[in-house]
């Protein structure tokens, strides 16, 4: 009886646990399907969709929604669409549109997750949109925008779409910032035709496969401080002109910054690290600005047939100026039939790869200053190229030579060459058939060989000008083969294995030079091996300007004349300086030769800046300079892209025109600076403390620049700065002054 009702009470409490159990369990909710509209009249339909409003202005979800169509149509403008992070995605995948604005204005959309639609969301034919906020995944496209104009889109997760963000024809003035766009196939952001003036900033684009941010026949479009990872190709300018990419980071990608068709546009202060392709490909865009940007640790594929960090291919015009290009397995800056361009001010080091540091080749006219090229694989500079200006670098410890060059009517200027050993191992190295060069003030310090005629029997290096050198400390000081006809003068050869080596070279003229300490003067190839011609050279430019100066010149000076034997010293040994039977210095120099660097001839230029008194927090956009050369010379003949103020801004590619802005009948050249720029460099260079006191200083301005033939041209001129303080912080300031 016991047992029976403990086991009767027992079954009692499993039936009401069951009961209590059932009853509690509720069926689970099915998600709302369907599409939801907003009419213009604020109304939502159908009527039971999962949205809510309360004033007609912010539209709130309260459920997920599933739509085998389109997911929202807005009829309304000025409204919010608030997800509340809830999910709208398509029933399987299709071709429809999760939120659609057409021909609307000022909506917002937020907080939403939408997923497995065509597009996630689109606009077309809107503005003034915000979009934010949103997780947009698994779509064929994230968000599209459709001739719009002044959307924000900021903030949104938008990955694994074919994909991220696209701008279609005539979508101008849109503002794209911090998005995540993460691991789309085809790309993160792409602006397709005729879009033109967006702001792409500060978004981080990963692992997108082909584009991170592509611009395609689309202009007037900035993209700035975006981190770009993995991926095909980081930020890509097809037909896109007028273009700035500024201060992105782009790394572990196969290319870095690309553009092609897309004259006048800038790449500036980017960084690129770990590229494998060349970081930053220039093709066929004129006028492009490339500067300070870095590229580090990058590589490029045996299967690409070129080599350089920057790479310029028929981009005339352009300048590349202020860029690190450090520790890769690649060369420096190549230009491919690009002319007229500036490369200044960059450093090139530790670069391993298949070329040398810098490359011209049938790029004309080109201008290569100030740059440091230090420890590259190959030359440090190598050009095949005419009417080259080489000036004021200094070139060390590359594995092949500092300088190789072939090519006509080039100049070589004030450069430091030093270090270069084992295989070539020369300063400057001239290729066979080059003429009418000249090599003028540089230094060439323990090199193998300090300088390098190479010519050969059938393409012999002719005409050239060897001028007021140093070369000190060097295996060969200068070597001569296959040299016939230059002028080899004004140098100082100094603690050199050999001042000069020759072979079969002829009707040289070697005068003027000072040859102190050398372990041989001269050797001649000949004297070691019969079957080589003797070269045989003129070694004085007769009485009374005489020939070299020469260490271990023993003779004495008692007399004088062109025969030695008028009484009274001369400056001149009585007795030549034998070199063999067929070289003889005939007026061998007492004392070393004075030798005066030349300087180098300066035009001087009448400058004029407009405005004459410049506010610094005024918000205009240039700094207008006209150029006036004085008579013999033609402003036409400037060329722009070497034009610099005060040796720190370079002048706008565009506009430029010729007039009489002064109305005095002489030609002159209108550039521009931008005023950004010159107002931040002057601020960083005058003395602030005077400025406020004062509130008015005066700033001096040079502007400097080449001719095209690469005469040095220089212009200053003086402008007043204001810096207006308001009233109360003038009184406060100068109070303070005094305590």
């Amino acid at each position: 009886m016991h047992k029976k009702t403990v086991s009767g009470i027992m079954m009692t409490l499993l039936f009401i646990g069951m009961f209590s159990l059932a009853i509690s369990v509720k069926p689970a909710k099915s998600t709302w399907t369907g599409t939801v509209y907003i009419r213009a009249d604020g109304s939502i339909d159908p009527p039971d969709a999962p949205i809510i409003t309360y004033d007609n202005i912010t539209y709130t979800l309260t459920d997920n929604i599933t739509s085998s169509g389109d997911g929202i149509v807005v009829e309304r403008d000025n409204i919010i669409i608030d997800g509340k992070e809830h999910l709208l995605s398509y029933m399987n995948e299709g071709e429809f549109v999760g939120i659609r604005l057409e021909n609307r204005k000022n909506i917002t959309v937020k907080n939403l997750q939408i997923q497995n639609f065509g597009m996630g969301i689109l606009l077309a034919s809107s503005s003034s949109h915000k979009i934010f906020g949103n997780e947009i995944i698994n779509n064929k496209y994230g968000i599209g925008l459709l001739s719009s104009t002044n959307n924000s889109i900021f903030g949104n997760y938008i990955a694994s779409n074919y994909g991220g963000i696209g701008l279609g024809i005539f979508s101008n003035n849109n503002s794209i910032s911090r998005n995540n766009l993460t691991g789309n196939i085809e790309y993160g952001i792409w602006l397709d035709y005729k879009c033109s003036s967006n702001i792409i900033f500060r978004n981080n684009v990963i692992g997108n496969k082909r584009y991170g941010i592509c611009l395609y026949y689309s202009l007037n479009n900035s993209i700035i401080k975006n981190d770009i990872i993995n991926g095909s190709i980081g930020i890509s300018l097809i037909v896109s002109p007028n273009s700035e990419v500024l201060e992105n980071y782009v790394r572990n990608v196969e290319g870095g910054i690309y553009l092609s068709c897309s004259p006048n546009s800038t790449v500036l202060r980017n960084i690129v690290i770990n590229s494998h392709g060349i970081s930053i490909p220039i093709k066929r865009s004129p006028n492009s600005r490339i500067i300070g940007n870095t590229i580090m640790k990058s590589s490029i594929s045996p299967a690409v047939p070129y080599d350089g960090g920057i790479f310029l291919i028929e981009s005339n015009n352009s300048i590349v100026q202020e860029n690190e290009i450090i520790e890769n397995n690649h060369g420096g800056i190549w230009l491919f039939s690009s002319h007229c361009c500036r490369v200044q001010g960059n450093m090139v080091r530790d670069n391993h790869g298949r070329g040398s540091a810098i490359y011209l080749y049938l790029s004309e006219g080109c201008m290569v200053h100030d740059n440091k090229v230090v420890n590259n694989t190959g030359n440090g500079i190598e050009f095949y190229s005419n009417n080259t200006i080489i000036t004021k670098n200094t070139i060390s410890d590359n594995t092949i030579a500092g300088i190789a060059f072939l090519g006509q009517n080039n100049t070589l200027f004030a450069n430091n060459i030093s270090n270069h050993h084992g295989f070539f191992g020369a300063g400057v190295i001239v290729g066979s058939g080059s003429i009418d060069n000249v090599i003028i003030s540089n230094n060439l310090y323990e090199n193998d060989i300090g300088i390098w005629f190479d010519g050969e029997p059938d393409a012999s290096v002719f005409n050239n000008t060897v001028s007021n050198n140093l070369i000190v400390g060097n295996g060969k000081g200068l070597r001569l083969d296959y040299s016939y006809s230059s002028t080899i003068h004004f140098n100082a050869l100094i603690n050199n294995e050999y001042g000069i080596y020759l072979l079969e070279s002829y009707g040289n003229y070697i005068y003027h030079n000072n040859f102190i300490n050398n372990t041989e003067q001269v050797y001649d190839l000949s004297w070691e091996y019969p079957d080589v011609s003797p070269s045989i050279n003129f070694w004085d430019y007769g009485y009374p300007s005489g020939g070299n100066y020469w260490s271990d010149y023993n003779g004495t000076d008692f007399y004088s004349g062109p025969f030695q034997n008028e009484t009274g010293n001369d400056g001149i040994g009585d007795t030549p300086y034998v070199i063999d039977e067929n070289n003889v210095d005939h007026y061998p120099l007492m004392t070393p030769y004075a030798i005066t660097p030349p300087v180098p001839s300066v035009i001087n230029a009448i400058v004029d800046v407009n405005p004459k008194a410049l506010n610094l927090r005024s918000k205009g956009k240039w700094i207008t300079a006209y150029i006036e050369l004085p008579e013999g010379y033609n402003v036409s003949d400037i060329d722009v892209s070497t034009i610099m103020l005060n040796d720190t801004i370079s002048a706008e590619p565009k506009p430029i025109a010729v007039g009489n802005h002064d109305e005095d009948g002489i030609l002159d050249l209108m550039i521009k600076f931008d005023r950004a720029n010159v107002i931040s460099y002057i601020l960083a260079n005058v003395n602030k403390t005077k400025l406020f006191d004062e509130r008015f200083i005066a700033v001096t301005l040079t502007i400097t620049g080449y001719l095209n033939d690469g005469t040095l041209f220089q212009g200053t001129t003086t402008i007043r700065v204001l810096m207006p303080i308001p009233f109360f912080v003038s009184r406060h300031w100068r109070f303070c002054r005094t305590l």
